[in-house]
């Protein structure tokens, strides 16, 4: 059986033999490659060719400074999130009657921490925007699709499992105000985490290498 090292060797030679990505996509469909591998091999070159050579695409990769950057920027983003969820709670908990302390006290560590975080997550958020402008090929960093996929996979059970227990207390008729608006916060802080930056990667898969995205 052939290997994804024979098909993209096959590619490469068909593009450099003046083969159209129409005939190189007839050919591999009809000898039984699905069309996500078709597609990929594909996107690994640019079109054209110099002295019959194809011209590669740049492939995703990640330096030292990547893992540093989105590392720091994600953890913040988790910090950040798990922090204004708190303050949001110790809101809830004193306005309904559910803790014995203060405003001040409910809200206090983690006001102080979403303090730090959250400036600190816009700040490197703006920089990799900033970059991605500049150079396109920056979102093709491998740590930063791998961080982004797990945030949408993290996000995305949050949501499922808040939606689950709201209709499981619903059901035995426990469905206080209190925890009602905190599943709420969950969801809502979820749910926006898992809308943007869904929609981040779409925008990474569909803007065009050396574009602006």
């Amino acid at each position: 059986m052939s290997s994804e090292s024979d098909l993209r060797a096959f590619v490469d030679r068909a593009i450099a033999a003046g083969a159209s990505r129409e005939e190189i996509v007839s050919s591999l469909g009809t000898a039984g490659w699905s069309d996500p591998q078709i597609r990929d091999a594909l996107d690994r070159f640019a079109g054209s060719t110099i002295a019959g050579v194809p011209v590669p695409r740049p492939a995703p990769s990640s330096t030292a400074r990547d893992v540093f950057v989105y590392g720091a920027m994600f953890t913040s983003l988790y910090v950040a999130a798990i922090n204004v969820g708190g303050i949001l709670f110790g809101v809830i908990d004193v306005v309904f009657g559910e803790a014995e302390a203060t405003m001040a006290q409910a809200i206090r560590w983690p006001l102080s921490v979403a303090i730090v975080a959250v400036p600190a997550f816009l700040f490197l958020n703006r920089l990799v925007q900033q970059e991605a402008r500049e150079d396109p090929n920056r979102r093709m960093s491998d740590i930063r699709r791998a961080l982004t996929y797990l945030t949408l996979f993290v996000s995305g059970l949050t949501v499922l499992g808040v939606v689950s227990n709201l209709i499981y207390s619903a059901l035995g008729g426990e469905l206080a105000t209190g925890f009602l608006l905190k599943s709420l916060v969950v969801a809502g802080i979820a749910g926006t985490g898992f809308a943007h930056y869904l929609r981040d990667m779409r925008v990474a898969s569909a803007a065009p290498t050396g574009t602006e995205p």
